[in-house]
């Protein structure tokens, strides 16, 4: 299931988002202060209070937290008619 997903997400989402980008004229911010400036300030408070040293269960949630803000940031830019 996991190669199905990746494969779909490479295959048509990431692709399809790239050449929009490119299109676009956007760029890929690579440094950490380009992701603190363009990321959702929630998004950047929760990478910078992780914990280190801690049980992986600890981690897994922190995880799914980070897919849930995600999610709804996908769900925004769906309503967006200009985006791929």
């Amino acid at each position: 299931m996991f190669v199905e997903i990746a494969v779909d997400e490479l295959d048509d989402h990431y692709k399809k988002l790239c050449e929009w980008a490119i299109a676009n004229d956007y760029s890929v911010p690579f440094k950490f202060k380009d992701y603190e400036k363009f990321a959702e300030k929630k998004t950047v408070e929760q990478f910078n209070s992780l914990k280190e040293e801690q049980e992986a269960s600890y981690y897994v949630a922190e995880a799914i937290k980070s897919e849930e803000e995600a999610i709804k940031s996908y769900n925004e830019a769906l309503e967006y008619d200009d985006l791929p």
